[in-house]
């Protein structure tokens, strides 16, 4: 869908076999970053240009698109790979 929520959104589908969890998907990411502030801080003020918290209370919001930073963190919080695929890329991008 074009949402916003879409990255939840397939992230609930491959975890809980629908995409109607996106919302806890999303909010489960986000606390993975709050409490891991250390792996995620650097990426997020260098590539963002905002604070953590700043990060982390608009991707809470309802229709933000998830990220680099999201994939991330919601590969290390649920302990499963993901892999990215484009059209820029012949093969699979591995997140983690």
């Amino acid at each position: 869908t074009r949402d916003g929520n879409s990255q939840f959104r397939a992230l609930s589908h491959q975890i809980y076999g629908s995409e109607e969890a996106y919302t806890i998907v999303r909010l489960l990411t986000m606390n993975e970053i709050l409490h891991r502030p250390a792996m995620y801080a650097a990426a997020i003020e260098e590539s963002k240009r905002v604070t953590l918290e700043e990060y982390v209370s608009k991707m809470c919001r309802d229709a933000e698109w998830g990220d680099n930073i999201t994939l991330y963190a919601a590969a290390n919080f649920f302990q499963r790979p993901i892999h990215l695929y484009t059209a820029l890329a012949p093969n699979a991008l591995p997140v983690v």
